[in-house]
């Protein structure tokens, strides 16, 4: 579990895909607009928190991991 809450990123650093292992990400209340593509290795990752964020589509780094649960609540997700 790595749990970044309120932190005010901006960025979150490619070296997050090294975490082969890592079962729930929380990166709630932050100010990120991307992810870096390196998520995609993300292979374990069950549980991924973007809520409170500043996406505005969804990365598509998002469409490579095997996450059951993604949250994107308040961000301004662009719907086509």
């Amino acid at each position: 579990m790595l749990y970044l809450d309120e932190n005010q990123l901006i960025v979150l650093p490619t070296e997050i895909g090294q975490l082969k292992f890592l079962h729930t990400l929380d990166l709630l209340f932050n100010q990120l607009t991307n992810l870096p593509l390196t998520m995609a290795h993300l292979k374990a990752l069950e549980s991924l928190d973007l809520s409170s964020n500043r996406f505005t589509q969804l990365p598509p780094e998002i469409a490579q991991l095997r996450s059951g649960a993604s949250h994107f609540c308040k961000n301004t997700i662009e719907t086509g």
